[in-house]
């Protein structure tokens, strides 16, 4: 059971909760707009698996895991650009 509570905790702490004061159609006027943003992991498989390649290719994988790398922590600073907000006193989506 703890172990369950571990995962949950972990997982809540990849999403965070981004917060504006937006214009709401609906409601035609100011309101806070909440979306809610899931990072991405990249996850241990994803490291013990390059490092296994870059042992294997004697270092020559080494570039293109520091690319991969860039490219996941690139992602999760982009993400918040696309994110649907919506409306707390109606709940629309703008």
């Amino acid at each position: 059971m703890e172990k369950a509570i571990q995962i949950l905790q972990l997982r809540i702490k990849m999403n965070s909760i981004k917060q504006k004061r937006k214009y709401c159609k609906e409601c035609q006027k100011k309101t806070l707009h909440i979306a809610t943003i899931k990072k991405q992991d990249l996850g241990c498989g994803f490291i013990v698996g390059n490092l296994f390649l870059c042992i294997i290719t004697l270092g020559l994988w080494i570039p293109f895991f520091m690319l991969a790398l860039g490219a996941g922590s690139l992602s999760n600073e982009l993400t918040p650009l696309n994110a649907r907000y919506h409306c707390q006193i109606c709940g629309c989506k703008n």
